[in-house]
C-alpha cells in the first residue's frame, strides 16, 4: 500500500510539473506573439475623433476630424479614415481656411506630417480679397509646421471669382503655401479661362 501511495504521489507531482511547464510555455509563446503583432497592429483605436491644435498666440490653427483613427506605437504612425483637416489662416492674412478631405491618410508626430491618399480635395472659400480655390489630386503630403502642402501627382486646380469666371489648370505636381495661398505648379501645366 505504501508503494502505491508513493507511485500515485509521484504521478501527481509529474502531472503538476507537466501542467506548470505547459502554462509557462504557453505564457511565453503568447507574449512573444503579442509583441510581434504590435509591430503591425494598432495599439489604440479612436472612433469619432475631433482634435484641435492652437498656435502660440492661442488661436485655432488646425482642426482634424475622422470617423476612425488607428495608432501604432511601434511605427509611431496614425492611420486616418476619411479625414477632414481644416487649416485656419492667421488673422493678418484675412484668408479663408483650407478644408482638406481624403479617403484615407496617415499622420506622424516627429516630424508632424500628414499624408493623404485617394480623392484628396483642398477647398479654400472666397473672401472679399481672394477667390475661391479647389485643388484635387490622388495624394498629398502636408507639413503643418512649414504650412506647405505638396504632391508629385497630377492636380486639377480651379479658381472661381465673384462673377463665376473660372480658371482651370492641370499640372503634374504642385506645392501650396497655406499661409500665403500661393500655389506653385511643377510641370506640364495647362490652363483654361472661362469668363462669365
Amino acid at each position: 500500500m505504501g508503494k502505491l501511495k508513493s507511485i500515485v504521489f509521484t504521478l501527481i507531482l509529474l502531472g503538476l510539473a507537466t501542467l506548470s511547464f505547459y502554462f509557462i510555455y504557453k505564457t511565453i509563446f503568447v507574449s512573444q506573439v503579442h509583441v510581434a503583432q504590435n509591430k503591425f497592429n494598432p495599439d489604440v483605436i479612436i472612433e469619432k475623433l475631433t482634435s484641435f491644435n492652437y498656435d502660440k498666440q492661442g488661436n485655432l490653427s488646425v482642426k482634424l476630424t475622422t470617423p476612425m483613427m488607428k495608432y501604432n506605437s511601434f511605427t509611431q504612425k496614425a492611420v486616418l479614415t476619411k479625414p477632414i483637416i481644416i487649416f485656419y489662416q492667421n488673422k493678418q492674412t484675412n484668408n479663408a481656411p483650407w478644408v482638406i478631405t481624403a479617403d484615407t491618410g496617415t499622420m506622424t508626430q516627429q516630424p508632424k506630417i500628414y499624408k493623404l491618399m485617394g480623392n484628396v480635395v483642398l477647398n479654400q472659400g472666397a473672401t472679399p480679397t481672394t477667390q475661391s480655390t479647389q485643388i484635387t489630386t490622388s495624394e498629398l503630403t502636408i507639413d503643418p509646421v512649414q504650412n506647405i502642402a505638396q504632391t508629385k501627382q497630377v492636380i486639377n486646380f480651379v479658381q472661381t471669382d465673384k462673377n463665376n469666371s473660372k480658371v482651370s489648370v492641370t499640372s503634374k505636381g504642385a506645392i501650396a503655401n497655406q499661409k500665403t495661398g500661393e500655389v506653385k505648379l511643377l510641370s506640364n501645366a495647362q490652363g483654361v479661362y472661362n469668363e462669365k
